[in-house]
Parts: structure tokens; C-alpha cells; sequence
């Protein structure tokens, strides 16, 4: 399972954050999401919010999909006392004729912005 870091933005700032993913199947080929749509879903063990947000498909052929600002996913009051929380998330595959597919699992830990004095 691959993972990331990712800081939660303050009140006000967006993120620069961008995820770019490949899909694959399973014999590690690119997957061909030409005419599909994406969306990067999730939840927490920690937190009742669950995540859902569309992607763009970038390139089709190639299976390549991003997502930007992964820092406003979360806000700092969804944190509220913790430092950081994890999430499990996942790539959701929507062919052009209703077919649903889901990549494998990402794990993210959204953490608050560090102090700057």
C-alpha cells in the first residue's frame, strides 16, 4: 500500500497539493480510463467525515487521473485536538457505460500545518 503525508491548510489558504496517479491492472499494464470518470474516496477509523471528491483523467490511454488541493480536504477544525489523522483512500473508476471499478488502497495522514515563530 503506498502513502503520503498531508498537510492540512489554515483558515484562508489553498493547498498546492496536487495527487497524480497511474492505474494499473493487475497484471501492472496501464488501465484505460479514456471516457471514465474518477473520484478519490475515503474514510478514517478516527473521524466520521468521509472523503469524496472527483478527479480529472489527464491522460486515458496511460490511465493517468490528478486531484488538486488535497490540503483542503480536510480543515484544521476537523482535526480539532489531534496533530493528525489517517484515512485509507481510494481511486473509484466510473466507465462510460456505468461499470465501477476501485484501485487499490492509498493510506494518507492529514496533519495541521507546522508553527511558524
Amino acid at each position: 500500500m503506498s502513502s503520503c503525508v498531508i498537510v492540512v491548510c489554515r483558515a484562508g489558504e489553498v493547498s498546492r497539493r496536487r495527487l497524480r496517479l497511474t492505474l494499473v491492472d493487475e497484471d501492472g499494464a496501464a488501465l484505460d480510463i479514456t471516457g471514465a470518470s474518477v473520484s478519490l474516496q475515503g474514510v478514517s477509523a478516527d473521524l466520521e467525515k468521509q472523503i469524496d471528491v472527483d478527479g480529472v483523467v489527464t491522460d486515458g490511454p496511460a490511465g493517468e487521473c490528478e486531484w488538486d488541493a488535497l490540503g483542503n480536504l480536510l480543515d484544521e477544525a476537523d482535526l480539532s485536538s489531534r496533530d493528525s489523522v489517517d484515512y485509507s483512500l481510494y481511486v473509484r473508476i466510473e466507465d462510460a457505460a456505468g461499470k465501477v471499478d476501485y484501485g487499490s488502497a492509498l493510506a494518507a495522514t492529514f496533519t495541521k500545518a507546522p508553527l511558524v515563530v
